[in-house]
């Protein structure tokens, strides 16, 4: 018998801006297909990368 298994999740993170009072759309990101075996570790370093991404935005403007 064959064995039903998880290849891979597909993730979306949605951004907003956030200046206290509104929440307004942030930066679109695209899917990422995350093998099961580090969907914990990506978790965990999204956070950093979406602070790095805010610096970088900040740096351009």
């Amino acid at each position: 018998m064959s064995k039903l298994r998880i290849a891979h999740i597909i993730v979306q993170p949605v951004l907003v801006w956030d200046d206290g009072a509104e929440l307004t759309q942030g930066p679109e990101l695209g899917q990422i297909s995350v093998p099961l075996s580090r969907l914990v570790s990506f978790a965990e370093s999204l956070p950093d990368e979406i602070a790095a991404l805010q610096a970088k935005i900040d740096a351009d403007v």
